[in-house]
C-alpha cells in the first residue's frame, strides 16, 4: 500500500490538535493528556497549518457576522444599509441595543409574533407587564449613556407624548420611564458611581 510515513511525534500532534479542535477539551485538558509541565509547550503543538487555517475561518466568518448585524441594526434606522447585509450572517446571538439602556437578545423571535414589523420585534413591548424575557441589561459605557440621554428625553417631552397619544403613553412609554427610573438609581446607588457619574455628568446639568 502506497500510505505516507507518518512519524510517531506527528500522530501526537495531531491527536492534541484534535482533542483541541473538538472543543471537548480546554488547553489545561490537552496539556495533561500530553504530559506537559505548561501550557506553553502545549500552544506549541497547535502552531500548525490546519489549525492556522481553521482559526482563519472563524475570524472571517466572526467579521461576516459582526459586519452584517452591525448594518442591520444601522438599518433600522437608514434605508441606505437595508440591502448592504447578508441576512444569513445576522447573529441573534449579538447583543442589539435598544437604545434605552437595554439590549435585546433575540429580535428576529420575540415571544408574540404580532411584534414583529419589517422582520424583526418593533421594540413596544421591552418593559411592558413583567418586561420582555429577551430583554437584557448589560452595563458599559455605551448603554450607560442611553439611560441617561432617555432619561433627560422623557423628562422634557413626557407631557407631549401623553398628551400626542394617551393609550401609547401608558402601554409603551410610561412602562419604559418606570424602567429607566429604577435603572438610573441602581447605577447611582452601585459601587461603581464613581467611576459612572464623569460619563454622564454632561446630562445631569
Amino acid at each position: 500500500m502506497d500510505v505516507p510515513w507518518f512519524s510517531d511525534e506527528q500522530i501526537r500532534v495531531h491527536m492534541l490538535t484534535l482533542d483541541q479542535l473538538s472543543g471537548k477539551a480546554d488547553i489545561r485538558v490537552v496539556r495533561d493528556t500530553a504530559g506537559h509541565a505548561s501550557e506553553n509547550t502545549t500552544a506549541a503543538y497547535f502552531r500548525n497549518l490546519p489549525t492556522a487555517r481553521r482559526l482563519s475561518s472563524i475570524n472571517l466568518e466572526f467579521q461576516r457576522r459582526i459586519d452584517s448585524t452591525i448594518k442591520f441594526q444601522i438599518a433600522k434606522e437608514r434605508n441606505t444599509f437595508s440591502d448592504k447585509f447578508d441576512p444569513q450572517y445576522v447573529d441573534e446571538g449579538l447583543m442589539f441595543p435598544i437604545g434605552d439602556g437595554t439590549s435585546c437578545a433575540s429580535p428576529f423571535d420575540p415571544p408574540d409574533r404580532a411584534w414583529i414589523e419589517d422582520g424583526f420585534c418593533n421594540g413596544k413591548n421591552c418593559h411592558k407587564g413583567q418586561g420582555c424575557p429577551n430583554n437584557k441589561i448589560v452595563i458599559n459605557k455605551s448603554r450607560v449613556i442611553e439611560v441617561w440621554a432617555t432619561a433627560k428625553y422623557y423628562a422634557s417631552n413626557w407631557k407631549a407624548l401623553l398628551q400626542k397619544n394617551e393609550e401609547g403613553f401608558l402601554t409603551m412609554h410610561g412602562p419604559a420611564m418606570i424602567f429607566n427610573l429604577i435603572l438610573k438609581d441602581y447605577i447611582r446607588s452601585s459601587s461603581q458611581w464613581d467611576l459612572v457619574k464623569k460619563i454622564v455628568e454632561d446630562y445631569d446639568e
